[in-house]
């Protein structure tokens, strides 16, 4: 078994945690690789549309709370 075919394992077997954490982390680009993989077959298009959402928002509350606490003295 290659690379590319225990990566789609991984990604097929835990798809609720994956699409989360790659769109937290690695932003709204990462919604185009994962929505290939929908067409493909390897995820559900709802696990898609829903956890992306989440991990994109999720990602924005992270940063406008630490910014909503942490704020510079001068600009």
């Amino acid at each position: 078994m290659g690379i590319f075919e225990s990566l789609i394992l991984g990604i097929s077997s835990h798809p609720i945690i994956t699409v989360f954490s790659i769109t937290f982390l690695l932003g709204d680009e990462t919604v185009y690789i994962l929505s290939f993989l929908s067409g493909q077959g390897v995820l559900a298009l709802w696990i898609v549309i829903l956890f992306s959402i989440l991990g994109n928002g999720g990602c924005d509350i992270l940063w406008f709370s630490v910014a909503k606490y942490i704020r510079p003295k001068k600009l």
